[in-house]
């Protein structure tokens, strides 16, 4: 730290950077302070989106502590409070008012104060909701339709990129493994269930080659247990994406029908604030997500040497929209001796020969992707916690 601010007044403009609103000026520039700091002390976008849990991190403990000893801060974590200790003091009113809080005494004063603006807004909120009581039934009705477009708009997406051609079925008891041959070229096998052992009166499926995975549903990791920094690039790298699949990982369908709901009485009355706050999170990360697609065309890569075994896509359906030729589609499991459909008509796409070319995600945005997707995958499965949603019920109603 640069020693222009006490801790005391670090901790007051944490609790002010980390509150919903700024009452006044002072409070805005302080605001506008932290923001350019975090610019300056990261200048990378994508790095700065991994950095600022660590910031957030740094904003908590010193609200927890506001005479924290800043010596004992990792390096990174003091230049930080030094560029932003230096941004505060670019902003007059903000300078001023903390550079004032200097013991403890003046900070229970200011807190108090906050504390106070705090509560009158909560006052105001329950004042709120009990004009528009909540009820429980048609919050139920409100959350599991919005779950639905979750699931269909925004998981199947994300699932898509992390679990590649398994998301395309609903069946559980399809898995896939890899083969690759001397020549290089990769067979992505889909199988069924004829592919467990029995052993000491149980079954268990094998694992096969270089693939790291089960990805039977019941084993392969869910979102439950997934930790996007820890699991990504490893799913990643082994996640066979179809063509056809391509056209479902898109977001922008998805934030239109979200915002939609949200914008119905009837669905938004019965919606905590906190819910509201959470769907809107969402649908920034979305935007975000498909801001980072549409501006990196290379970020699906074409395995030319690879493709799928066990799989055809069939057209069920032509037609000619906007001057394109479309076709509704369907998918079929496929041996010498069993066929199957495994999925109902899938979303209408261009007509070519291509749907089943495979595709991986480029590894130069292994970093990228796994900001932007982690934290709107963070995003979906705080709004499961907060709508008292679980996985398991998640995954009983697709």
């Amino acid at each position: 730290m640069s020693g222009l601010l006490s801790s005391f007044a670090i901790s007051v403009a944490a609790n002010i950077v980390t509150s919903l609103f700024s009452k006044n000026n002072t409070e805005k520039e302080i605001r506008t302070a932290f923001q350019d700091a975090i610019e300056k002390w990261c200048p990378n976008e994508d790095i700065r989106r991994f950095r600022e849990r660590e910031i957030s991190k740094l904003l908590e403990d010193y609200m927890a502590n506001p005479n924290m000893d800043p010596s004992n801060l990792p390096a990174d974590m003091k230049e930080f409070l030094s560029v932003f200790e230096k941004c505060i003091a670019e902003h007059p009113a903000a300078f001023n008012y903390l550079s004032a809080i200097k013991e403890k005494g003046y900070y229970d004063v200011v807190m108090t104060s906050i504390q106070g603006v705090h509560h009158k807004l909560d006052v105001l909120q329950e004042k709120l909701d009990a004009a528009n009581p909540i009820h429980e039934e048609l919050h139920s009705e409100a959350v599991a339709e919005l779950n639905t477009v979750l699931a269909e708009e925004v998981e199947d997406a994300v699932n898509a990129l992390l679990y590649g051609i398994i998301a395309a079925f609903d069946d559980e008891d399809v898995f896939a493994y890899t083969e690759v041959h001397e020549n290089g070229d990769i067979e992505v096998v889909l199988d069924k269930d004829s592919m467990l052992v029995e052993e000491d009166g149980g079954f268990y499926r094998p694992k096969f080659h270089d693939f790291n995975y089960d990805w039977d549903k019941e084993n392969r990791p869910d979102w439950t247990t997934i930790d996007p920094d820890a699991d990504f690039w490893e799913m990643f790298s082994e996640s066979y994406i179809a063509a056809f699949q391509l056209m479902r990982i898109n977001f922008n369908d998805g934030m239109d029908e979200i915002q939609s709901y949200l914008d119905k009485k009837s669905i938004n009355d019965q919606l905590s604030t906190d819910e509201k706050r959470q769907l809107n999170y969402i649908i920034q990360n979305m935007r975000a997500v498909e801001s980072v697609f549409d501006k990196n065309h290379d970020i699906f890569l074409k395995v030319d040497k690879a493709h799928f075994c066990n799989l055809e896509v069939k057209c069920v359906r032509g037609f000619e929209q906007n001057g394109l030729q479309l076709g509704h589609f369907e998918i079929y499991y496929a041996t010498e001796s069993y066929r199957e459909k495994m999925t109902e008509t899938i979303a209408p796409m261009e007509m070519q020969d291509n749907l089943l070319d495979v595709y991986m995600i480029n590894p130069d945005y292994y970093f990228k992707v796994t900001g932007y997707v982690g934290e709107l995958f963070h995003s979906v499965r705080a709004w499961w916690e907060l709508s008292g949603i679980k996985q398991d019920e998640m995954e009983g109603e697709e």
